[in-house]
């Protein structure tokens, strides 16, 4: 495994992940990374598919 940084734009989300998430939890989790930095990886296959990490990415997005 290795460790690259890309934009979230670059990230594809399948339809088969979670559809709905609460807003609050969101700007929680948001508030979390912006404070103390994101201590978990988001996890992409070789094709830049989303495998673990979709709640964080939404937070990233919401942060910014």
């Amino acid at each position: 495994m290795k460790t690259i940084t890309l934009p979230a734009s670059a990230i594809i989300v399948e339809d088969r992940m979670r559809k709905k998430f609460d807003p609050e939890k969101i700007r929680s989790l948001a508030e979390s990374i912006a404070a103390v930095g994101q201590l978990n990886p988001i996890i992409i296959d070789k094709h830049n598919k989303l495998i673990a990490g979709e709640r964080r990415l939404r937070a990233r997005g919401a942060s910014h």
